[in-house]
């Protein structure tokens, strides 16, 4: 058995000598050294397979349904202003690592390079922004890229709603920043493992 991690959530996965990961994605697979791809998002925290020099994995296991399935597939959420909005995403989202994977008239999707939409963003005439209780939070790899977030949301049109730093209520290793989008959406860039699992 073999584990690599994505985000906060590892995946337990069986690698046959030659073929890499199964039972994932394609545009998750980890490459090998031969391959014309490198490893995605982050190698040096996330792949301790012989595609990169061994690295400390990150100590979450996934249930077995994660070998084949993420939970969410996608989200979609309603904005007034589709450029204004993927202006915002575009600079908040790269620290993290994800990209604007596609966009149209209409929307913009944003997920890993190569890989298909896990938040998109639907123009819409009327905007109902949800209450109290609900919000988005993105998967950071350390708490710089918490950081970066919230600073490159602030240049571009959202406003804080929590600086940067530990939230020990949520968990020992909790650490986060809370921004408004330009919609009013609330949004989160969450770090939540040991300072000693992270590169």
């Amino acid at each position: 058995m073999h584990y690599h991690s994505f985000g906060n959530v590892g995946i337990l996965a069986r690698r046959r000598p030659t073929a890499g990961l199964r039972f994932m994605p394609a545009y998750l697979k980890m490459q090998r050294k031969d391959s014309p791809l490198p490893c995605w998002p982050r190698p040096s925290l996330v792949c301790s397979s012989n595609c990169h020099p061994p690295q400390r994995a990150l100590s979450f296991h996934a249930p077995p349904y994660y070998r084949k399935h993420f939970m969410l597939h996608h989200i979609s959420i309603a904005v007034a202003d589709l450029d204004r909005a993927a202006t915002f995403y575009d600079a908040a989202l790269e620290p993290l690592g994800y990209k604007r994977v596609f966009a149209d008239d209409e929307a913009v999707g944003y997920g890993y390079p190569g890989g298909g939409d896990k938040l998109c963003l639907k123009l819409a005439a009327e905007v109902s922004i949800p209450g109290d209780g609900f919000h988005l939070a993105f998967a950071a790899a350390t708490p710089a890229q918490v950081d970066q977030f919230h600073a490159a949301a602030l240049r571009h049109g959202g406003r804080c709603n929590g600086l940067p730093g530990p939230r020990p209520d949520y968990g020992d290793h909790y650490y986060a920043a809370f921004v408004f989008d330009p919609d009013g959406y609330r949004i989160e860039a969450v770090i939540n493992v040991p300072a000693e699992a992270t590169p």
